[in-house]
């Protein structure tokens, strides 16, 4: 059985609509360290923060700087909306790289509805050119250039999305800004 796309999507307004009523609530429950956890929630708030009903979210996190700044330093919200270090269960480098990418995404979508907005962030353009800076992030995102060593032993290295798409969005942001 095939699923039309038009037939999927139909959910997502009204979905977008309830969320929205209570934008700050929904935020709390997608950047929960268990939302964040699961891939079909961190994809359920990319579609939804994209859609035209997600208004009132999108202008809680123009309006309050602290998500984006705080989901950019790897941090959860806890139940009462608190935001706190992940667990050291979710402390893997690929769970740093979920949530960066899921934070990017976020900022992407947003910046590209908002690009006013996103001209005066300048505390989370500050926060970006951090990142972009920071040792770890790039010895997540880096893939170095083959040296004398790498023609000798033959090495098998798994490249994941978040290896091109993370920096892409982070440019993305870069280049809508400036």
């Amino acid at each position: 059985m095939k699923l039309i796309p038009e037939a999927y999507d139909a959910w997502i307004p009204p979905l977008a609509t309830l969320l929205s009523r209570y934008a700050r609530d929904s935020m709390t429950f997608f950047l929960s360290e268990d939302s964040v956890a699961m891939p079909c929630r961190r994809a359920l708030l990319r579609k939804l923060i994209k859609d035209e009903e997600c208004g009132p979210i999108r202008t809680l996190l123009m309006e309050d700087s602290s998500y984006f700044v705080n989901m950019l330093e790897n941090k959860v919200m806890g139940p009462s909306g608190e935001w706190r270090e992940a667990s050291d269960a979710h402390q893997s480098e690929n769970d740093i790289m979920e949530r960066e990418m899921l934070c990017l995404h976020i900022i992407d979508a947003v910046s590209r509805r908002n690009v006013q907005w996103f001209a005066g962030a300048r505390e989370l353009i500050l926060k970006l050119r951090q990142l972009w800076n920071n040792a770890d992030f790039k010895a997540r995102y880096v893939v170095h250039a083959p040296c004398d060593k790498d023609l000798l032993e033959l090495t098998i290295k798994m490249m994941t999305e978040h290896k091109y798409k993370v920096p892409r969005l982070i440019v993305n942001c870069f280049i809508r800004y400036y």
